[in-house]
C-alpha cells in the first residue's frame, strides 16, 4: 500500500463585527472523519458522512484526501513570526 485516503470536514467560520461589518474573527472547525485504504471506500464513508447531523447542512465541506505513505509529509520546515 503506498497511501492512504483521509475524509475531512474542514469549515472556516468568518465572524463579523455587527456594528461595522468588519471581519473580527476566524474559526476553523477541521474533523477527520476517517482513513481509508481505498479512494472507493472514502467515497463510501463520505457518503455516509453528509447523513450525520454536524455535516449534512456543509456537505461541500467534506474533502478526500491522498496521503503517501513511508514518506515525509512536510520536508520544508516552518517560520515564526
Amino acid at each position: 500500500m503506498d497511501a492512504l485516503y483521509q475524509v475531512w470536514f474542514v469549515r472556516e467560520i468568518v465572524h463579523s463585527d455587527p456594528t461595522t461589518g468588519e471581519i473580527a474573527e476566524y474559526e476553523d472547525i477541521e474533523t477527520l472523519v476517517g482513513m481509508y485504504s481505498t479512494r472507493q471506500n472514502a467515497e463510501a464513508a463520505l457518503e455516509r458522512a453528509k447523513q450525520f447531523p454536524a455535516f449534512k447542512d456543509h456537505p461541500e465541506c467534506l474533502k478526500i484526501y491522498r496521503q503517501s505513505v513511508n514518506r515525509d509529509g512536510w520536508t520544508g520546515g516552518f517560520a515564526t513570526i
